[in-house]
């Protein structure tokens, strides 16, 4: 994970014409950023009242904003972790599922569906 947002430039195929009659060219090329509410607060916070204020911003605002950047980091490091941890503890079950998968076609004769979130195949 990462609490940076995610940054994509999207292209139309081809010109085209909205149904607001807007005339959208082939080369017109947009930006989407993608992130969590709480990386969007962060961004307005600081973006008009850090970066671009109408007027002072006291140190004491300055260091406030850092320390909610540091908390993000660190929740951001916790999760990370926490879905490895996760991950390493659940690899044997994953691994064994292709085989009970290939079990269960050869007994029952039918392709099993395996639900991701339960891991139950029916």
């Amino acid at each position: 994970m990462t609490i940076q947002s995610k940054h994509y430039e999207i292209r139309p195929k081809q010109a085209f014409i909205t149904p607001e009659n807007v005339s959208i060219p082939a080369d017109l090329c947009c930006e989407v950023q993608v992130r969590s509410l709480l990386q969007h607060a962060y961004a307005e916070l600081v973006h008009d009242n850090i970066y671009k204020p109408d007027g002072n911003v006291p140190k004491q605002a300055e260091r406030e904003v850092a320390k909610s950047m540091a908390l993000m980091e660190t929740t951001d490091d916790l999760f990370s972790r926490t879905l490895a941890i996760l991950k390493e503890a659940n690899q044997p079950q994953e691994e064994l599922l292709p085989q009970l998968s290939q079990l269960y076609q050869k007994e029952i004769g039918l392709v099993p569906e395996v639900d991701k979130k339960t891991n139950m195949i029916f």
